[in-house]
């Protein structure tokens, strides 16, 4: 017990000091509105020059659940954050992802479901956020994601366009990754289920 509250401490603790980080890197944003932030993603479009701004928007809008902001985040799921000077000398200790929407999606939650999805099924998905937003699917709904793949499934059972039913087809198997041991089984069950 004291361990977990020791390695949960030490969890916070790194990630205070990366969004700290961050936010020294990005003033200009420390007092934006979250429609300011949404706003500045619009704008931004992932830009690298500006890739500690757009992280820390990203970060901000995720930690508050801030859901209007669904749309931008989805299109940002293949932006990767910069390395922080811990990262550029070899060294992982931040806890959060290196696709920040990836974070800040599965923080939203159940409202993001309908959005992911449709960024698993467009064909005009890039392959790293197409591959991020089924992990966003799975964090989502981590726990039943039995469920998860079901729904996936059905989707793709449900699609008329093939490139659509390729694109789930590979989502389910990707999906059936993020299942843990002891949901293995329900997850294969689930990604077997008959019409």
């Amino acid at each position: 017990m004291r361990q977990l509250a020791i390695i949960s401490l030490l969890s916070l603790l790194t990630l205070a000091i990366g969004t700290q980080a961050l936010s020294q890197n990005c003033e200009r944003l420390q007092q934006a509105t979250l429609d300011e932030l949404v706003t500045y993603l619009q704008s931004s479009e992932g830009d690298p020059s500006n890739a500690e701004c757009v992280t820390f928007a990203i970060y901000r809008l995720g930690d508050t659940r801030y859901s209007p902001a669904i749309p931008e985040l989805v299109t940002l799921l293949g932006f990767r954050r910069p390395l922080d000077e811990h990262e550029k000398l070899g060294y992982h200790i931040r806890m959060r992802d290196y696709y920040p929407a990836v974070d800040a999606l599965q923080q939203i939650g159940e409202p993001a479901s309908s959005a992911v999805l449709h960024a698993i099924t467009e064909d005009s998905t890039p392959q790293v956020a197409r591959k991020n937003a089924v992990i966003v699917w799975m964090g989502i709904h981590r726990n039943e994601p039995e469920k998860a793949v079901l729904a996936l499934k059905r989707a793709r059972d449900g699609a008329t366009e093939q490139s659509t039913k390729e694109h789930l087809t590979r989502a389910m198997t990707q999906a059936l990754q993020w299942c843990s041991p002891q949901d293995k089984q329900k997850c294969d069950l689930a990604a077997k289920e008959s019409q």
